[in-house]
C-alpha cells in the first residue's frame, strides 16, 4: 500500500501550463510590488516640498509603510487558509494599486499616511500569498529554484520604478506617478479567470467544514461539557472502559492512571 493509497486527499498532478501560469502571475504581482516600494522613496523630495514635511515626518511615512507591511503578512497567511490563495494575490494587488493611486489625491501629510497605512497592507500579504501559492503548485525538485526566480520580481519591479520616476516626474510630477499604480489592478484582473487555485487552497479543510455540519445536524450533543468527577456531556454520553470495570460514572481522570480503565465515549440519543 503506498502513500497515495493512505492519504483521504490526494494532490492532483500539477500541468506545466498551470505551473506556468501561477509562475507568471506571481512574478508580476511582486513585481508590481517592487514597483509600489519604490514610488515613495523616488517622490519623499517632492512630497517634503509641497506638504511641508520635516524630516522626521517623510522618514515616519516609510516607516509606516513596513509596519502595513508587517501587519498584512501576519493576516495573509490566514486570509489564504480562509479564502483561498488566488483569491487573496488578487484582493492585495487590487488592494495597493489602488490605495497607490488614490495618493495622488491627498492634500496633507495625514491623509497620505493614513491611505498609506492600509495600501501596505496588501504589499504585506501579497508577500506572503504568492509564496503559499508558488510552492504549492511546485514540486519539491525544483521549488527551490522557482521560488528564488520569483523573488527576483521585486529587483525587476524596483528597476521599473526608477525608469517611470525618472521620466515622469520632472515631466509631470508626483502625482502621476502614483496614478500609474492603478495599472497593475487591471492586469491582475485580466489575468484572473486562467490562473487556477492550487491543490491545498482548492480542497476544503476537512476541520473547519465537518464539525460546522455536525454542530446543525445534531446541536443537543454541541452542549458544553462540565466537570463532576468525570468528563459528561449533558448526561448523555456514556464511558465504557477496558480492563476493570468500574463504574460508569466514575471513569475520571485521576482514576484512569491507577485502574487501568481507558475512557471512551459513545453518544446516546435518550
Amino acid at each position: 500500500m503506498n502513500a497515495t493509497a493512505l492519504s483521504p486527499n490526494p494532490a492532483p498532478a500539477i500541468s506545466r501550463r498551470t505551473m506556468l501560469i501561477a509562475f507568471v502571475f506571481c512574478f508580476l504581482g511582486l513585481l508590481a510590488d517592487g514597483v509600489d516600494l519604490m514610488f515613495l522613496a523616488y517622490s519623499l523630495n517632492s512630497l517634503k516640498a509641497e506638504f511641508g514635511l520635516s524630516n522626521f515626518e517623510a522618514g515616519s511615512l516609510g516607516s509606516l509603510t513596513l509596519a502595513g507591511m508587517a501587519v498584512g503578512g501576519i493576516y495573509g497567511g490566514w486570509c489564504c487558509d480562509r479564502f483561498g490563495r488566488v483569491r487573496v494575490v488578487t484582493w492585495t494587488i487590487v488592494l495597493f494599486s489602488i490605495g497607490t493611486a488614490l495618493l495622488g489625491l491627498t492634500q496633507n501629510y495625514w491623509q497620505f499616511a493614513l491611505i498609506r497605512f492600509v495600501a501596505s497592507l496588501g504589499l504585506g500579504s501579497l508577500f506572503v500569498a504568492c509564496n503559499i501559492l508558488m510552492s504549492e503548485c511546485v514540486g519539491t525538485r525544483y521549488r527551490t529554484t522557482i521560488l528564488a526566480a520569483m523573488q527576483a520580481g521585486w529587483t525587476v519591479g524596483y528597476l521599473v520604478a526608477t525608469l517611470l520616476a525618472g521620466q515622469i516626474i520632472p515631466e509631470f510630477g508626483w502625482r502621476v506617478l502614483f496614478f500609474t499604480a492603478v495599472a497593475p489592478a487591471l492586469v491582475c484582473l485580466a489575468l484572473r479567470p486562467w490562473v487556477p487555485e492550487s491543490p491545498s487552497g482548492s480542497r476544503p479543510r476537512p476541520g473547519a467544514s465537518v464539525p460546522a455540519r455536525l454542530r446543525r445536524a445534531t446541536p443537543r450533543l454541541a452542549a458544553p461539557a462540565r466537570w463532576d468527577g468525570c468528563w459528561a456531556i449533558r448526561k448523555r454520553a456514556a464511558c465504557s472502559c477496558s480492563g476493570a470495570s468500574p463504574p460508569a460514572s466514575c471513569c475520571s481522570a485521576t482514576t484512569a492512571p491507577t485502574t487501568g480503565c481507558r475512557p471512551t465515549w459513545r453518544a446516546s440519543w435518550g
